[in-house]
């Protein structure tokens, strides 16, 4: 008998909440990242139960991540089968451990520092450790860009108070001096978040769209400043 193993030929990194990160396409690269001979895959397997003891070479193989039942458990599709059953084998395999080859179960400190770990050595490895920081700082950039320049803040900044539209008109001509959210960025890292509101006071006094247009106290209070 001979039993197919399907194994995806492209490797890739969570990053929740954005779309995963692409480490490698190439299967022998992922294999061996993974600790796993290719000879015994390439000549083929006689039994299912040669597959499980070969799936358990992998470096990264944890007995405690296989259960088949309890909380967050999900009831396995039928297409799933051999993946069913691998399951309970390592479950039987953990039951029937011997001392000292216990399952060991970690903390969710331990784990997050785990995984944090594996991350670093993947990007690493896979040399993408650089794309993988830019794309964090670039992420991290555009949430302070929406927590800093949002039509609150710019609204008290200028003084419009709920001329939202004014507010709009502010917004729009800022991004379109600085080019854009990207320019925005640019100000928000060389002077932080008082360059971001100097340049939204400056656009406020010297744009001329009667939208925000305010009333003859209020003007002569900002221009007081």
């Amino acid at each position: 008998m001979h039993v197919n193993v399907h194994c995806r030929r492209k490797s890739q990194l969570p990053n929740p909440p954005h779309p995963p990160v692409e480490l490698s396409q190439s299967f022998d690269q992922i294999m061996d990242y993974m600790g796993l001979d290719m000879a015994p895959w390439r000549a083929g397997f006689k039994t299912r139960r040669e597959v499980f003891e070969w799936a358990r070479t992998c470096r990264f193989f944890d007995p405690s991540k296989f259960r088949s039942q309890g909380e967050g458990i999900r009831k396995v599709k039928a297409e799933r089968k051999m993946y069913a059953e691998f399951v309970e084998w390592v479950m039987e395999r953990a039951a029937s451990a011997t001392p000292g080859e216990e399952v060991v179960q970690e903390s969710k400190e331990m784990r997050q520092n785990r995984e944090s770990k594996l991350r670093d050595e993947a990007l690493v490895h896979f040399k993408q450790k650089e794309t993988f920081d830019a794309l964090a700082r670039e992420h991290f950039l555009g949430r302070r860009v929406k927590e800093v320049f949002r039509g609150s803040r710019v609204r008290d900044w200028t003084g419009l108070g709920g001329h939202w539209k004014g507010v709009k008109v502010v917004m729009d001509a800022v991004r379109k001096r600085v080019g854009g959210e990207e320019g925005v960025l640019r100000i928000l890292e060389a002077e932080g978040e008082d360059g971001v509101n100097r340049s939204s006071w400056m656009l406020k006094k010297s744009c001329p769209s009667p939208l925000i247009m305010l009333d003859q106290k209020r003007a002569r209070r900002l221009d007081e400043r």
